[in-house]
């Protein structure tokens, strides 16, 4: 299962939170956060890596898209 969320335009620590809640909704799958600044996508790599997930990003035009694998 893939789900997207999508937090540009919030602040931290608000995209970490919604990353949180929707990986705990899912037995195994992955989630893409999309967010619009570089500082939280690593909050949110950091975060999942320290947690035992695979995590990575990449560019989306202006954006950053925040993939995080829990399997």
């Amino acid at each position: 299962m893939e789900k997207t969320v999508d937090a540009r335009g919030l602040m931290c620590p608000q995209p970490l939170l919604m990353s949180k809640r929707e990986l705990t909704k899912l037995e195994q799958g992955r989630i893409i956060v999309l967010v619009d600044n570089a500082v939280t996508a690593g909050n949110i790599v950091a975060w999942a890596e320290a947690e035992g997930f695979l995590a990575e990003t990449e560019r989306r035009g202006g954006d950053h898209a925040v993939t995080v694998d829990k399997n």
